[in-house]
């Protein structure tokens, strides 16, 4: 068997490229698309298309004669698929025909249109007859290897492609996995189709993977194994590969031609760390807000998408991190996302950012640039997003330097219990709206069950003044002065936190998670939680919950049905699984340089050059 280079799969690779990131971007936003699982073909093999429509109409009455100007329609099979987004069902339609060409020539599949719906054309370019084997004549079965590449840089994708060929019944048939060392290895999608080899008509069956090496090396690659029956006759089940492997046959062993491949060192004078070899690379950017003027403490959503063909999501970095003069910038969770396909593999970074402008006029975003290596045609490129002015209003007036939420909610402890869930906590500033007017009493003299009631309220709540002045001095963390670092408050407030968990005292350990929870937000940027809209709407589990500490809020959940469950049905308290819960809490958008809790989010690097001993 003949090693084979294909000059051609680079070019091929990057045809679907659009169409590809239409589908990882959002597969739910399809209306009408072609996919041809090859945009190569000689004209001796035949090509699978799919058509692929949203919704639940199905595709059988829709119009193949713009396909059949170009090719003979030899089979085809529908399929429905139905998935939840966000609550809702949303359906998907599949239509794969096999084609067999008529001419060879480059082609164009026009447009198709389907109730309203139009997919874009597609352009086929249909090759002269691929010449067999030497060794084709006289054998039943064939087993080849070929890769689209002769060499590639450390962390560059390479397509290795395994062709199985056929033309007699196969059973048991077993392909042994492909194994290289040093290697990321991803299985893509299988290819079937027809060959005609010297008059014979072949079933070919290709399996595809995309592979990334990481050390700088000559690479041989280890043919793939087959083992199979051949050659059994033809049972009334037709099991196998329409045979019936009781019935006979004989015994194949065949092994896929061996591969040489030179892994090249990087470029000189490319950041080993910054290294992206990709075979395009793209930069988006979304705002939610329609407005073209912003206000001072109003948050504005931007969105930014790297798209790259040839690298997994994970690989792709942040490219917004920049400190901006009056704008403050609390970044979401990143989401990544990784598509498969019979051409290779692409991958797509989504960073959200909250940005909140603190200062009225003119604030200037800066270009946003992202260096990569083009490997198709071998020089670095650099991908762009202009800069963007805002201009920005002053906001209404508010009380922005509290550092605090002024929400109060209504609770019912146990009996037992009954103090305020306020009381003891020097973080909290009571809100002065809920104070009862004047002109609210009702009018009249005062009746003696009124007044007896006016008295005992007044000594209860001198009682519990005098209670709460010598637990405070005791017991309750302070805030930090005016200046000090506020992780140090955040630590005093642990420490006490971690004290009361391990002591087993519920209630000191509910209104020290207050302290903390307050304590906590007063060393993000203002912005991501002190804003008035996050301050009414988010309370401290919602919250939690929103930035992924699902262990944090199980822990508090089950500390407030322990205090406050009004059939008194829950008698103990996990204080251990709060306490753990604390310790292991990241705190969203902090550093180890500058925070004492690391990043709660870390963005996962991986880097291909690790192990090539090329990281500085």
């Amino acid at each position: 068997m003949v090693v084979s280079f294909n000059t051609t799969s680079r070019s091929r690779l990057l045809r679907p490229f659009c169409c590809l990131l239409l589908l990882v971007a959002s597969q739910a936003s399809l209306a009408l698309e072609l996919r041809a699982d090859r945009n190569t073909v000689p004209i001796n093999e035949t090509l699978r298309l799919e058509i692929r429509s949203g919704g639940s109409d199905s595709l059988a009455d829709i119009d193949l004669s713009p396909i059949e100007k170009y090719f003979e329609i030899l089979g085809r099979s529908s399929q429905s698929e139905y998935s939840m987004v966000n609550g809702r069902t949303e359906a998907m339609q599949r239509l794969s025909l096999t084609l067999k060409p008529l001419a060879t020539g480059k082609i164009r599949i026009p447009a198709l249109q389907f109730q309203g719906k139009r997919s874009a054309p597609i352009d086929i370019e249909i090759s002269q007859p691929v010449q067999p084997p030497a060794s084709a004549s006289d054998k039943s079965v064939m087993l080849e290897a070929e890769v689209d590449k002769s060499e590639v840089y450390p962390g560059e994708q390479l397509i290795y492609t395994m062709r199985l060929m056929y033309r007699v019944g196969l059973s048991d048939a077993q392909i042994s996995p492909l194994q290289i060392q040093d290697t990321e290895i991803v299985e893509l999608e299988d290819i079937s189709y027809q060959r005609k080899i010297n008059g014979t008509q072949y079933q070919v069956v290709e399996k595809r993977y995309a592979l990334q090496f990481k050390q700088i090396a000559q690479v041989e690659i280890q043919g793939q194994t087959l083992t199979a029956t051949a050659g059994a006759k033809r049972g009334r089940f037709g099991f196998g590969f329409g045979v019936d492997p009781m019935r006979g046959g004989t015994p194949v062993r065949l092994a896929a031609n061996a591969i040489t491949l030179n892994i090249k060192a990087i470029p000189a004078g490319i950041n080993p760390l910054n290294w992206l070899p990709a075979q395009e690379l793209q930069l988006r950017e979304e705002w939610q807000e329609t407005s073209s003027q912003a206000e001072v403490g109003q948050p504005i959503t931007r969105s930014i998408e790297v798209y790259a063909v040839g690298l997994p999501g994970e690989y792709l970095p942040e490219v917004f991190d920049a400190a901006i003069d009056g704008l403050n910038r609390y970044p979401e969770k990143p989401a990544f996302v990784t598509e498969t396909w019979s051409g290779g593999i692409a991958g797509k970074r989504k960073d959200t950012y909250a940005l909140i402008p603190t200062r009225p006029g003119t604030i200037t975003l800066p270009a946003i640039k992202l260096a990569w290596w083009n490997t198709e045609t071998d020089r670095a490129e650099t991908a762009t997003l202009p800069s963007r002015t805002i201009s920005v209003k002053p906001g209404a007036a508010s009380n922005t330097d509290s550092g605090v939420s002024t929400a109060v909610q209504a609770v019912s402890p146990k009996a037992g219990n009954q103090k305020s869930a306020n009381m003891g906590n020097p973080l909290q500033i009571p809100n002065n709206e809920l104070s009862t007017p004047a002109n609210a009493m009702p009018s009249g003299n005062l009746r003696s069950w009124q007044v007896a009631t006016l008295i005992a309220t007044l000594g209860w709540l001198a009682t519990a003044f005098a209670w709460w002045r010598h637990r405070a001095a005791t017991d309750s963390p302070r805030l930090a002065p005016t200046g000090q670092d506020p992780q140090r408050a955040l630590k005093l407030v642990q420490r006490q936190l971690l004290a009361a968990c391990k002591a087993g005292d519920a209630r000191q350990a509910q209104q020290l998670l207050d302290n903390w929870w307050f304590a906590m937000r007063n060393t993000l940027p203002r912005h991501t939680i002190q804003h008035k809209k996050a301050a009414q709407t988010q309370d401290k589990s919602n919250w939690l919950r929103s930035i992924g500490a699902v262990e944090l809020c199980q822990a508090i959940d089950d500390l407030e049905q322990y205090l406050y469950a009004a059939d008194s049905s829950k008698e103990t308290w996990q204080n251990d699984a709060l306490a753990a819960a604390i310790k292991s809490f990241r705190l969203p958008g902090a550093t180890q340089q500058n925070h004492m809790l690391p990043e709660l989010y870390p963005t996962p690097i991986k880097d291909p050059l690790a192990s090539a001993g090329l990281t500085p």
